[in-house]
């Protein structure tokens, strides 16, 4: 596999041969990557599937969903990766909202969630492909239709945008709208996600095919999810698995009880991946790198960033296994889209904590984790501040350190605004 690259100043990458569809063999797949200002990482990103195609031979549809980004990110797809199809929002509709856009634009069984700074190592998504059911999942990919095969050997760019129809032979129906006076028709969603897409608006992608069957693996509990092992761009292990996020897990994280024992059960309750060295069931993977049935269900629009896969897992656990998967390894070069404001970004994870607690475990359990997360931005704001001041000012990260957990104290309430509440409901096109 390629190195990774620095964040800043990469140098350019060579674009890898593309091979006609025609002459790979399909699997079920259609990886969805949601893009937003990371316009180095998501070329990184898209080299890497393509190299990944040329070596193993396989091929699979690729879908980028980009957050209105300012860099040239749509760019560099439309004119680097033309077989790639690209969908572009008028707005940054958030994460959870933008990867909803694309699985329902995926034509295929299984989606592959992926993030933009997330490389993938040559055969890591078939390793994933293969524990969803791998006789199910070997009739699909050995049936899927010539049309679709054709559809996508055309290399003709599927280019979609709130203010214009989209290409004939890209997505077959494109529906504008305000979900504030629609209802959702999120298929395969859970009854308990009605009304919870109703908090922004966005544009939907509806695909005319037939949905996956409720249930893929008759008798049995069936895999509804999988994750890779992550790595750190140096090649050490990223935390890519965790159990259950419980109120302790949130006190061990904020008293700093997780990082003086990493290898407690009791002090380090959540992360688990270090603990496996072959695949296991597990409460939840990450939603950097996560494989998962189409149709089952989708994320909670009411989150913005961050813990939005945490409680995506909570539902699918309910429907049957969730398998983490270390043979397939993806590089994360993690944060990519908040290095500019960290603590907006740690403010915002704090937040879907919260709203994780509100919505499974009710207002108290949210409010207490709500103080949680407060105490412990005090906690690192004033050791931060003292290393500071002890060492004479000489170190200019530690006061930026301290200034970051001050900011996150005093966040608002509900975290930081939400970019989508002040946007212009989209026009409604016919």
């Amino acid at each position: 596999m390629a190195t990774p690259l620095p964040s800043a100043h990469p140098a350019p990458i060579p674009i890898a041969k593309h091979i006609p569809a025609e002459e790979l063999d399909p699997l079920p797949v259609s990886v969805v990557i949601v893009s937003y200002n990371t316009r180095d990482k998501l070329r990184q990103c898209l080299y890497h599937l393509q190299e990944d195609q040329q070596s193993t031979g396989v091929g699979y549809e690729i879908i980028v969903v980009d957050n209105n980004s300012n860099d040239g990110s749509a760019g560099v797809v439309s004119e680097d990766f033309p077989e790639v199809r690209l969908i572009r929002n008028a707005t940054n509709v958030g994460f959870g909202t933008a990867n909803n856009i694309g699985i329902r634009a995926a034509t295929r069984d299984l989606v592959l969630l992926l993030n933009s700074d997330a490389y993938v190592d040559s055969g890591a998504i078939q390793r994933l492909v293969e524990v969803f059911d791998p006789l199910h999942t070997q009739e699909k990919a050995g049936g899927l239709s010539s049309s679709m095969t054709k559809q996508h050997s055309a290399h003709s760019q599927a280019e979609v945008t709130e203010d214009s129809d989209p290409p004939r032979d890209a997505i077959p129906t494109v529906e504008v709208f305000d979900p504030l006076h629609t209802q959702e028709k999120a298929g395969g969603s859970s009854s308990s996600m009605t009304g919870q897409h109703s908090a922004h608006s966005q544009a939907e992608v509806t695909v005319d095919s037939d949905p996956p069957p409720n249930d893929p693996s008759p008798g049995a509990n069936p895999v509804v999810a999988a994750g890779a092992r992550l790595l750190n761009p140096d090649r050490t292990l990223q935390e890519s698995s965790c159990n259950e996020l419980t109120l302790w897990a949130v006190f061990c994280e904020q008293s700093y009880l997780e990082k003086l024992f990493p290898n407690s059960r009791l002090f380090s309750p959540y992360w688990n991946s270090r603990k496996h060295n072959g695949t296991a069931e597990v409460e939840q993977v990450m939603g950097a790198c996560m494989m998962m049935r189409k149709g089952f269900e989708f994320f909670d629009e009411r989150f913005f960033l961050y813990c939005e896969d945490t409680e995506l897992c909570k539902r699918l656990r309910k429907q049957g296994k969730i398998l983490y998967v270390p043979s397939a390894q993806v590089t994360h070069d993690l944060g990519s889209s908040s290095d500019a404001s960290r603590w907006r970004a740690v403010a915002f994870y704090n937040r879907g904590k919260e709203l994780y607690f509100e919505i499974h475990h009710g207002k108290t359990a949210a409010f207490m984790c709500w103080w949680l997360n407060r105490w412990g931005a005090f906690l690192r704001g004033l050791v931060w501040t003292l290393i500071a001041v002890l060492s004479l000012n000489k170190n200019p990260e530690w006061i930026e350190r301290a200034k970051l957990f001050w900011k996150v104290l005093a966040a608002p309430k509900l975290g930081p605004p939400d970019p989508r509440s002040s946007r212009t409901p989209p026009h409604t096109e016919g």
